[in-house]
C-alpha cells in the first residue's frame, strides 16, 4: 500500500490522513471507499485517516485521544466501544500490537 499524499495529522503518533482517492482500489471489494475509516500503512508505520469518510473529524479526535492513552485506558474503552458492535478500535489495536513488535525487534536487533 502507498499514499502519494498524506497529511500529517502527528508525526509523534504515526497518524495521518489521505484523500479518497488515494486510498486503493482494491479495498473497495470489501467496502466502499467512503465507508472506510482507518487503514494501516505497514511500510511506513503509520494510521491513516481517510478524509472522505463523512465522519472524517470525529474519528481524527477519537484517534488522536485514544493513541495518547495508556493501555488500561484502551482497554477500557475497547472493551466498551465492543458492547456496542464498534470494531474502530479492535482494528487499531492490532496496528498498535504491530507497531509493538517492530519496536521489539528492532530493539532486539540493535542490542
Amino acid at each position: 500500500m502507498y499514499f502519494p499524499r498524506i497529511e500529517i495529522i502527528s508525526e509523534e503518533l504515526g497518524l495521518g490522513a489521505c484523500d479518497i482517492e488515494d486510498i486503493p482500489e482494491y479495498l473497495e471489494q470489501t467496502m466502499p471507499r467512503e465507508q472506510i475509516t482507518v487503514l494501516y500503512w505497514y511500510e511506513r508505520d503509520w494510521l491513516i485517516l481517510n478524509k472522505g469518510n463523512i465522519n472524517y473529524n470525529r474519528y481524527k479526535a477519537i484517534l488522536t485521544e485514544y493513541l495518547q492513552m495508556n493501555d488500561r485506558q484502551r482497554k477500557r474503552l475497547k472493551d466498551f466501544a465492543e458492547t456496542m458492535n464498534i470494531t474502530f478500535f479492535a482494528f487499531v489495536n492490532q496496528a498498535l500490537r504491530i507497531r509493538r513488535n517492530r519496536y521489539k525487534a528492532k530493539l532486539k536487533k540493535t542490542a
